[in-house]
């Protein structure tokens, strides 16, 4: 139990960073036509990032990191991550988008997620906006 709230914590203590260090404005919600097309291209990324995560699939779930966030999360912690997730919340299941926030070069997506043992965890996802779209922070909480 211990060593999952350290992943996580781990997670969310990179990508705050990431963000911090990319932006000095708070962020903007988006919502409506802003939102939609924002999660044109964060939501396939998303998708398959969780897919990857359900195969258990480093590949799969790395494919759109950028090179900061392949260091943080190399294929041994994508193991230790995959074993703590499904032990403590279980297999995922399904999303829904709660928000969209614009940080500049930056976006975050915040999901409301279900997994098998539970249905209150965020997934937040930070992809850059320019192309090609990257994943530069990731956190379950």
């Amino acid at each position: 139990m211990k060593q999952f709230y350290r992943i996580a914590f781990l997670i969310t203590v990179l990508a705050s960073l990431l963000l911090a260090g990319c932006s000095g404005e708070a962020g903007t919600k988006l919502e409506g036509e802003e939102a939609d097309k924002v999660m044109e291209y964060v939501d396939p990324i998303t998708e398959n990032m969780l897919a990857g995560l359900v195969a258990n699939d480093y590949a799969t779930f790395a494919k759109d990191f950028n090179d900061e966030m392949r260091t943080s999360i190399d294929q041994a912690k994508f193991e230790a991550l995959a074993r703590q997730l499904n032990d403590q919340i279980g297999a995922y299941q399904s999303r829904s988008i709660d928000s969209v926030t614009d940080y500049g070069k930056m976006v975050t997506a915040q999901y409301k997620s279900v997994f098998t043992k539970t249905d209150k965890v965020n997934i937040v996802v930070t992809v850059t906006k320019e192309e090609p779209h990257q994943v530069t922070g990731l956190y379950f909480r």
